[in-house]
């Protein structure tokens, strides 16, 4: 049983004006079992904890029984099955769900956990309870490597063998309410499992079960311990059959419930909340969606059928590479293509990347997306596959310090203002004697340290990624030249298909295409209404010293300096803009000149001999083969990453016609996208963090899982967002 409180005054739709949560406060009973202050109950029964969990949750849900017969079934959703928690608490149910999948056969390729919880616990708190069972230890090893202890939102864990487990901290009926989902996600099975009606009524009331049901379809189940009056009268008139099961231990009765009245057919269903990026055409949608599709064991790019893969991707920088994994993992066949030799060799090459979060100055949309990303990022870099494996040598959590200066005005925060969005573990405000003893040298001022920040060698990362998922595969030194569609034949079953042809000829087949290819998405689709800025920058390299090699983190000034580095350090970057920046590639001996001025700016006492005045060479050295100091990048216009659906734009403008007479005309719940296509790009030099959480959302959005971002977050990258505001200004 986990923690839940009030939902928050704004009202359930409302985000709430901190990204903080409160972690659970506990004490522990002589008998070993976690207490919580909060609600003055134990977390799970003195009758057999684990006993309970598969009578109550496991089997009362008819788990084992529901996979056999979805893996027999030839349905779409044969290969998917969802379970949703409402109270996470100690994670007990969760666990003893993945040891069961685990240990079951015959059952769907991919397992969805969602689970919700106002005041998670921490780490060492989780660590201490989950000691109790040391036949899940093998499985609570993988929780706590990943475990999330702070910050409000939705927090997607990998676990390998197809099961992925979403914790999203906050108010559940907030979090339910604004859980953004594509048309056809549903939950297959509910767990009820927070402190009791009486306690904490809040979780048990008829708004809750309304949410629910919009989560549901004809024949999902829930179960609980409680048989309380209120949850099961608010379960019925959500539409849920109830029934009452023998309980467990000294409880006489248990909860079974059955959704049986959808309470009305999609779209609508949706709910007012939900925002245009997911109401595409439900018909388009599941001609778009190989899930079902088993993985095609296709080996490399020589194999004579190009036709085989469920997906292309095109464009190997960290969007393309993160999103090829993503798909990956729950069993696409997927075939990555670049015109480069070699993966990274782009923007994404640079020797080191900075991943830190963004700041803002309120909890909204942009805050919340990027925090999201943030954490996302440090889970898939610190954790590639399934055994808690890191690739070696890639991620360097070393921290990062901002100095003040470094921030615009839109970022700059007071430490108050800091303090009440931001939790002290995700970033706090240093002086300058803090910031220089974090750093190793004499920093020019204070600012704020980002704890579990630190930075990535895409090098490294670029030469062991796919050892994680050999499954996909990879195709180099091949330029796409054109893109074309073929029509869906539906008399005679087939769906739509995608054509790649490259400068050679060949053609490559997909009912799936991802474009990642940053700037250059228009040569391949150029109406897609997206605006991106593109700029140029370069970074430097310059010898490490003695009395530089003290630097122990990345330092964030009018420059970005990094840690030694195969005995040289990085400074980034200057930012060009204009066609003539953009049209070449070389180093600029002035951008050069400009980066290490910007180092002077940083620390107290000149980084190397070359700001000295010495006669040694500024850059010492060229970076490692395939790595580039130069990058071009692009952004959207709003300097948000543009990631979704493909939008079908002439008739997007159709749809939405009435917002060029009113701005906040309802839109309606259709619209149209261009059917297995879709656009990862715009990640500016936030890449780093934006891209692994981008992929997550894409490939649940392609293959109907909950999506990591709720609506307002997936509203905020759409690629519709550009059309939307030309209508409105009636330049469309």
């Amino acid at each position: 049983m986990a923690s839940e409180s009030n939902t928050p005054a704004g009202g359930p739709h409302e985000h709430p004006a901190t990204l903080i949560v409160a972690n659970a406060q506990l004490s522990w009973l002589d008998t070993g079992l976690p207490y919580s202050l909060d609600f003055e109950d134990t977390y799970h029964s003195s009758e057999g904890a684990q006993a309970e969990s598969r009578y109550l949750f496991l089997d009362g849900n008819r788990l084992t029984q529901r996979w056999h017969q979805a893996h027999a079934s030839a349905g779409d959703f044969a290969d998917y099955f969802s379970v949703a928690e409402l109270g996470f608490g100690c994670g007990l149910n969760f666990l003893e769900t993945l040891q069961r999948w685990t240990n079951t056969h015959n059952k769907p390729r991919r397992l969805h956990y969602v689970a919700f919880e106002k005041h998670p616990l921490t780490h060492a708190d989780l660590a201490r309870a989950l000691e109790q069972w040391p036949d899940l230890a093998p499985y609570s090893a993988q929780l706590l490597r990943q475990y999330p202890e702070h910050s409000a939102g939705c927090h997607r864990l990998y676990f390998g063998n197809g099961v992925t487990l979403d914790l999203h901290y906050g108010d559940a009926l907030q979090r339910i309410s604004t859980l953004s989902r594509s048309q056809e996600t549903t939950i297959d099975a509910w767990y009820l499992d927070g402190f009791s009606p009486a306690l904490n009524p809040s979780l048990w009331n008829l708004e809750i079960a309304r949410a629910m049901a919009l989560h549901s379809k004809e024949g999902t189940t829930a179960t609980s311990y409680s048989v309380a009056g209120s949850a099961r009268r608010a379960l019925i008139e959500a539409g849920f059959s109830v029934t009452k099961r023998a309980g467990f231990g000294k409880k006489r009765h248990s909860l079974s419930a059955v959704f049986k009245k959808p309470a009305l057919d999609s779209p609508a269903r949706f709910g007012a909340n939900t925002p245009f990026s997911f109401r595409a055409n439900a018909v388009e949608i599941s001609r778009n969606l190989p899930a079902s599709v088993q993985p095609k064991n296709v080996t490399n790019h020589t194999d004579a059928t190009k036709s085989g893969y469920d997906a292309l991707v095109i464009g190997a920088g960290l969007a393309g590479c993160s999103t090829a994994i993503a798909l990956s993992r729950r069993g696409l066949a997927v075939k990555l293509i670049d015109s480069a030799p070699r993966p990274m060799s782009g923007a994404s090459g640079i020797p080191q990347l900075a991943l830190r979060p963004r700041l803002f100055r309120s909890a909204e949309g942009g805050a919340r997306f990027f925090l999201n990303a943030y954490s996302t990022a440090r889970r898939f870099y610190a954790q590639l596959d399934a055994s808690g494996q890191a690739i070696k040598n890639a991620w360097h959590p070393t921290g990062v310090v901002q100095l003040l200066g470094a921030l615009n005005k839109k970022q700059s925060l007071s430490p108050e203002l800091a303090s009440a969005l931001y939790d002290a573990r995700v970033v706090r405000p240093v002086n300058a004697a803090a910031a220089s003893a974090l750093a190793g040298l004499e920093v020019t001022e204070g600012g704020w340290y980002f704890e579990g920040a630190g930075w990535l060698d895409p090098h490294a990362l670029a030469q062991n990624l796919f050892t994680v998922e050999p499954r996909i595969v990879q195709q180099f030194g091949t330029e796409i030249t054109s893109l074309s569609a073929e029509a869906a034949d539906a008399t005679a079953g087939k769906a739509k298909r995608w054509t790649a042809t490259d400068s050679r000829g060949n053609r490559y087949q997909a009912a799936t295409v991802v474009l990642c290819n940053s700037h250059a998405i228009d040569s391949l689709a150029p109406d897609l209404g997206l605006r991106l800025n593109t700029a140029r920058g370069q970074a430097s390299l310059i010898k490490a010293e003695t009395e530089s090699a003290a630097l122990r983190c990345v330092v964030s000034g009018a420059r970005s300096v990094f840690p030694a580095h195969n005995g040289a350090h990085l400074i980034a970057a200057s930012y060009r803009t204009g066609s003539d920046s953009l049209a070449t590639r070389e180093r600029n001996a002035l951008d050069d000149e400009q980066n290490l001025a910007g180092v002077a700016a940083v620390f107290s006492a000149p980084l190397c001999m070359a700001q000295n005045g010495a006669a040694a060479p500024f850059v010492t050295q060229e970076p490692n083969e395939g790595q580039s100091l130069v990058a071009i990048r692009s952004a959207g216009e709003d300097f948000l990453p543009v990631v979704g659906r493909a939008p079908a734009v002439e008739a997007i403008v159709a749809d939405l016609a009435a917002l060029r007479r009113n701005a906040k005309a309802e839109i309606p719940t259709e619209t149209a996208y261009q059917e297995g296509l879709f656009v990862n790009v715009g990640h500016g030099s936030n890449g780093v963090a934006t891209c692994p959480l981008s992929a997550e959302y894409l490939a649940s959005l392609i293959c109907r899982e909950p999506l990591p971002l709720d609506a307002a977050e997936a509203e905020l990258i759409s690629p519709v967002r550009f059309i939307v505001r030309d209508i409105k200004k009636q330049t469309r």
